[in-house]
């Protein structure tokens, strides 16, 4: 276990003295960094780790110096916070030293129940089916975002503002134009004129990605809570 933690540490080490060496020489961000990197060291070295968070080690470092970066400045400063996050994640790392590997669906579906007996059994078929039917809406998922969804599920296309702007601006072009709008449809009346154009190609093909992204949000999020559920 001692060569493992050693070896966790000498990663987070290696990452950190990389985050320092980006930073300007001289510069008032570099000695805070490596003065953040010895005592996230100095928490993770210690009998009992401790999880090296913004308030502990802004509380820390503000007894020997007193210009020590507050808690909020820790957070809001790129090199800071992802100094932060390597030791935490290296404090995370040894916590997890002992415990068991995790089980691939593979795996799970290969646990031989033949010497157990029948509850054990069937608590065990239970779980593979669980894992397989998790397994197969996670995969339904993967292959929903390698279709192509260009956006994130939570999100709407950056271009979202601009189509919207070419939208209304078409909106207003039909209220004020030949077409005929009434309480069913939008039509072509006695006043179009032959070959007027309803709506340019462009402002179409917008229209069109536009759905097919939202369709494939509404997909991977439906996905997303079927696997959760």
């Amino acid at each position: 276990m001692a060569s493992r933690k050693g070896a966790i540490i000498a990663l987070a080490e290696t990452k950190s003295v990389a985050i320092v060496d980006g930073l300007p020489e001289g510069g008032k961000g570099r000695a805070n960094a490596e003065a953040i990197r010895q005592i996230c060291r100095g928490f993770i070295n210690r009998r009992t780790p401790q999880i090296p968070t913004a308030e502990g080690v802004s509380e820390f470092g503000a007894n020997t110096n007193p210009n020590f970066p507050r808690v909020q400045t820790i957070y809001n400063t790129p090199g800071y916070k992802k100094m932060l996050g390597v030791w935490r994640t290296a404090f995370h790392d040894i916590l997890c030293i002992d415990s068991a590997e995790p089980m691939t669906a593979d795996m799970v579906s290969q646990i031989d129940t033949s010497t157990m007996d029948t509850s054990n059994v069937a608590i065990v078929e239970r779980l593979k089916e669980i894992v397989f039917e998790l397994t197969q809406r996670c995969n339904a998922l993967k292959r929903i975002i390698d279709a192509g969804v260009p956006v994130p599920a939570s999100d709407i296309s950056a271009d979202a503002s601009e189509l919207m702007e070419q939208l209304e601006l078409w909106i207003r072009s039909i209220e004020d134009g030949p077409f005929e709008l009434n309480d069913v449809a939008l039509k072509v009346g006695r006043r179009t004129p032959p070959g007027m154009i309803i709506m340019m190609t462009d402002l179409f093909n917008e229209l069109r990605t536009f759905v097919t992204d939202f369709q494939n949000i509404k997909r991977a999020r439906s996905a997303r809570d079927d696997g959760a559920g």
